[in-house]
């Protein structure tokens, strides 16, 4: 429900952390370049794409490099996430929450 509510702000994008991977959660951001993320169930994201969001929360740059291709944006995104199990969230992204 919390989300949910949050959905309705202007420049809010939703994501279901149970089947996003980074791949899309990257092409999401450049895409849409939302100011607020949106995660239901956080914990169940692999860790490669929890560190992919702490890269984005500790500095605001989101980057990928494949191909001989790289793209790079600065944003201003507040992550706001749901859990089921905060134990299966990585350490440092933990000490994000509040």
């Amino acid at each position: 429900m919390f989300l949910e509510s949050l959905s309705k702000l202007k420049s809010s994008y939703f994501v279901d952390g149970a089947s996003t991977t980074k791949s899309g959660l990257l092409d999401c951001l450049f895409l849409n370049d939302p100011k607020y993320l949106l995660i239901d169930e956080i914990d169940k994201m692999s860790t490669k794409d929890q560190a992919m969001l702490l890269n984005l929360m500790e500095t605001g740059i989101v980057s990928e490099t494949k191909h001989n291709k790289t793209r790079i944006a600065h944003m201003k995104t507040s992550v706001f996430a749901t859990s089921n199990n905060v134990n299966d969230i990585i350490t440092p992204l933990q000490s994000r929450r509040f």
